[in-house]
This record gives C-alpha cells, structure tokens and sequence, in this order.
C-alpha cells in the first residue's frame, strides 16, 4: 500500500483470487480516505492504479456477492467517513450508511443501496440454501 494505514477492509475477489483493499485513514488525521488497492498473492504486487471509491470510510466490509444480479461484484458497506458526507458528530466522524458495488470485470465502484442503520459493520455471506436434512 502506499502509505501506512489503519481500519483497512479487505476481501478476496473469487474471481481473480486477488485481494480488494479498501478504504484507510492515516493514523491521527481526518478525512478519510477513498483507496482502493488490490493485492496480487501470485506476485507479491500492488496493482498500479484502482478507482476512488464514492465515499472516503474506514471500519466498513467488503463481501464478495455470490448469487443474483450483482454476483462476482464486492459489497463495500457501512463504516465511518468524514463529516463531509453526513451529520457532523463533533469529532469529524460519522457514521456511513452507504454502500458501494465494486466490479472486477469493469475495474469500477458504483453506488449501492443504503442500509438501514450506519456505522461500523460486520458483514458473514449466508448460505444460499439450507444444509441437507
């Protein structure tokens, strides 16, 4: 990564088997950040050039979607922002309820639909169907 960061999230991209790193703060000062990074386990290498996400966060997921529509996209939800993009809770933080889409086959983010609550989050893919009987 370029510079050293906190309160990264990362998920692996099934279809590439690369790692998706995203969103940083640098220890101590504010805004967050909008990096997205993708990590190359079979090189060891950065990739030279991602796009910005929409909204700078830190402490959000990233989940791979593997059914419906948006499958083989990854789900950047929730986390904390600057109070640029929401209500200003006294200390330049604030909770995000935004989500964005990033697409490995266009190298693209786009915005996603907003959940219902914001803030840090944790995020588990649930199973698709019910385990055999």
């Amino acid at each position: 990564m370029g510079s050293a960061a906190i309160s990264a999230a990362a998920s692996k991209r099934s279809t590439w088997g690369q790692i998706l790193i995203i969103g940083d703060e640098e220890e101590g000062r504010h805004p967050s950040r909008s990096m997205a990074e993708l990590y190359d386990p079979a090189s060891g290498r950065f990739a030279a050039h991602l796009p910005l996400m929409d909204h700078g966060r830190y402490e959000a997921t990233a989940t791979v979607i593997r059914v419906g529509s948006n499958a083989g996209k990854v789900l950047v939800a929730g986390g904390s922002g600057s109070w640029e993009y929401g209500k200003h809770t006294g200390n330049g933080i604030v909770p995000l309820a935004s989500t964005e889409l990033y697409d490995p086959a266009t190298n693209t983010f786009a915005p996603g639909p907003a959940m219902h609550g914001a803030g840090a989050t944790v995020a588990v893919q649930l199973p698709s169907a019910p385990p055999p009987q």
